[in-house]
């Protein structure tokens, strides 16, 4: 648990083996202000792992499948790492924040993984590949950002003060961390709380994740997974080559296309779906449900799921549980 925080009015609990602040005092005000307006949430269980040196972009332009040679200082991506099937390994956010260094920011207890196998391929390049660090940041999130910081919804470096800026896209809306040390931290939630404007932590991060249809490695999607098939398009450069699972990702973007994607449903239960449940078309099993969360004070559950291709369109509506089950409705994340 960061000490920076501790003792906030809020849930507290574990994910995993992580301690973590899970929720604010007012979650049902929290969830319309991260959509509408401005959110801060709590951001504890990610990690960040720097790889620097002459030869760090030509490194990371062999190992994951984004553009790294040709990001700009102060930019960054989505990435993955596959295999030679092009199944996915893990994924993450990728900054260049020196013409000779990026950031790798990605979920706690993956990060290791990543490190790990980034190191079997380091042979006698001239670059280093640092430790994986724990960190503590506040994501901020709301379609007013913009105006305060020029970054978020952008995947972009900028600073704030002393505060570190890491703007992150593919979010349903602009988004960005602050990355700093523990009292500019604290300094800064303060100052935000003190305006009146409220905070949350980790299931209002998972809530939103699930609106966006991202996927959180290792519960939506996982080695059995082509990239693809989990909305991880932006992450795969349309251009670029010559990087692990290559092959496999342009085969089926100039030759076909995947069997099943990863959907967002929306519908009312009074149960909150486990990780499995099943979704029926009809009679017929149509999917399993990866995660899912209840809107704040309704009985409303969003959710994401990976079905057949042919069931995936918007509009589409399935039953949970069975096949006289509450109705589900696959929508866009706009929408």
């Amino acid at each position: 648990m960061n000490t920076c925080f501790e003792g906030l009015d809020g849930l507290w609990g574990k994910e995993g083996d992580v301690d973590l602040f899970l929720e604010g005092p007012d979650e049902i005000r929290l969830y319309g202000a991260l959509r509408e307006k401005v959110g801060l949430l709590i951001c504890q269980h990610q990690e960040t792992l720097e790889v620097h040196g002459k030869d760090s972009a030509d490194f990371l332009q062999r190992m994951t499948s984004q553009d790294c040679l040709g990001m700009e200082v102060g930019s960054g991506g989505p990435a993955c790492l596959m295999t030679g099937k092009g199944k996915l390994i893990a994924f993450f956010d990728l900054f260049r924040t020196r013409e000779d260094a990026f950031l790798l920011l990605g979920q706690g207890a993956w990060m290791g993984k990543v490190r790990e196998h980034l190191d079997l391929f380091h042979f006698r390049e001239e670059m280093t590949l640092g430790p994986v660090q724990k960190i503590c940041s506040l994501g901020l999130f709301g379609k007013a950002l913009p105006g305060e910081i020029p970054e978020a919804g952008f995947f972009q470096v900028g600073k704030m003060g002393s505060l570190e800026v890491l703007g992150l896209g593919g979010w349903l809306v602009p988004a960005c961390l602050l990355l700093g040390k523990e009292a500019e931290l604290k300094l800064f939630f303060e100052s935000f709380v003190e305006k009146g404007q409220p905070f949350g932590g980790f299931h209002a991060w998972e809530g939103l994740r699930i609106d966006s249809r991202l996927p959180r490695l290792g519960v939506d999607a996982d080695e059995s997974n082509i990239p693809l098939e989990v909305r991880l398009d932006p992450a795969c450069h349309p251009e670029k080559g010559c990087y692990v699972g290559q092959e496999v990702v342009a085969r089926i973007r100039n030759l076909g296309h995947v069997n099943r994607l990863l959907c967002l449903l929306c519908g009312e239960s009074e149960e909150l779906p486990m990780k499995g449940s099943l979704l029926f078309d009809e009679d017929l099993e149509a999917g399993r449900v990866t995660s899912a969360f209840r809107v704040p004070g309704k009985k409303e559950v969003h959710m994401l799921a990976l079905l057949p291709r042919v069931l995936a369109a918007p509009g589409t509506k399935l039953c949970l549980g069975n096949e006289a089950g509450p109705s589900f409705e696959v929508k866009d994340p706009a929408a």
